[in-house]
């Protein structure tokens, strides 16, 4: 009879330090799983709807299978905003399900297939267990939906390095009716059918090892890293319905980024154009019925005593570039994380304040804490 060995995996890199999660089921015929989880709660208390909520932001539990050598499934299901507002337990949904092959010639890293995270975002390719808050900025998660369902539609990807630049090609599914709501809320009946989104991300390292790069939103002042990149990605065209009427749109995200640490300075900012995205589903021209959403953040973390980091998000948002029409949202975040075991356990309080146009919205302050957990 075989025997299964349990044993703990930790993980940690010389580019940017982890305190590892998960147990790994190893068999002699070198195959082997590692099963871990991930919970982050939320305490909230929001003044625009006079609320109270207490709810489980992320939930998860995640696989890992090695069933060959430069061979690896990533797998998870998740029940994200679980008791989020009015959505009770939710249901469990698949996350990442994808195949890597690591390749290691001609420039190219590994080709990822299936469910892999399309590099729209910085932010939101960084792992949720490493964001300096469990909530992105408000423009990353626009983006995040834009041209790529929840960034990780079906699709195919070559990630690779040439010198000190990094690189990802991906050919992808594109969006779901779910992501197609215009300014007013008013949301498209179906996609009937769309083309491919395809696209690129480049960065390019000043400081650091991009043979080992890492994307992180906090590095725990372990890394230190100068990086630039652009990525750009673009869909032909998605034929929708509304009102009993079929329309057709071509999309594109453009996204700019910065990425610097030094010792125990952290500073992370992005800007994205949203092109054709929806103002007005009831316009009759075209002209009306589309518009360009734009917008940046900034955030910025100061790591003290190994422990303790204060830090700021300063977010930028322009849902519509149509003149004379008002729809800007600005906000502020006020934190400060207690990193007890880098991205195994920390405890977190946040404030934020958000000035809206009077077509978004009230205006907001919320304050809350959580703790994020990864296992």
């Amino acid at each position: 009879m075989k025997k299964f060995i349990l044993i703990c995996f930790i993980c940690s890199t010389a580019y940017a330090k982890q305190a590892g999660w998960g147990v790994r089921i190893e068999a002699p015929s070198s195959k082997n799983i590692k099963i871990g989880g991930r919970l982050q709660a939320i305490v909230l208390n929001d003044s625009e709807t006079e609320s109270q909520d207490f709810y489980l932001r992320r939930v998860r539990l995640n696989l890992e299978y090695y069933p060959m050598k430069n061979h690896k499934i990533v797998y998870d299901i998740r029940n994200d905003k679980a008791n989020y507002q009015d959505k009770g337990e939710g249901e469990f949904s698949i996350g990442d399900a994808y195949w890597q092959i690591n390749f290691n010639k001609y420039s190219i890293n590994n080709i990822k297939i299936f469910r892999a995270k399309v590099d729209v975002s910085y932010s939101q390719t960084s792992s949720s267990k490493n964001l300096f808050n469990p909530n992105r900025a408000t423009i990353s998660e626009l983006a995040s939906d834009f041209v790529v369902h929840n960034r990780r539609a079906a699709n195919a990807q070559i990630n690779g390095r040439i010198q000190n630049i990094t690189y990802q090609v991906a050919v992808s599914d594109g969006v779901n009716s779910e992501d197609l709501d215009d300014i007013n809320g008013n949301s498209v009946s179906e996609v009937n059918f769309q083309k491919f989104t395809y696209g690129a991300k480049v960065r390019y390292y000043l400081l650091g090892d991009a043979s080992k790069s890492s994307i992180q939103d906090t590095f725990y002042s372990e890394y230190s890293v100068l990086s630039l990149g652009t990525g750009y990605f673009n869909n032909d065209k998605i034929n929708y319905s509304y009102n009993n009427s079929d329309f057709s749109v071509a999309r594109s995200l453009t996204n700019f980024e910065i990425s610097f640490a030094y010792a125990g300075f952290r500073i992370l900012a992005e800007s994205f154009i949203l092109k054709n995205s929806l103002l007005d589903l009831d316009a009759t021209e075209d002209e009306n019925r589309y518009t360009n959403t734009t917008g940046h953040y900034v955030q910025v973390e100061y790591l003290f005593t190994e422990k303790l980091a204060p830090y700021i998000i300063l977010e930028d948002l322009n849902y519509a570039d149509t003149k004379n029409f008002n729809s800007k949202e600005n906000s502020t975040t006020i934190g400060l994380n207690y990193y007890e075991n880098l991205e195994a356990l920390r405890f977190g309080i946040a404030f934020k304040k958000t000035k809206k146009a009077q077509i978004l919205g009230e205006d907001s302050d919320k304050i809350y804490a959580y703790t994020m957990m990864n296992f």
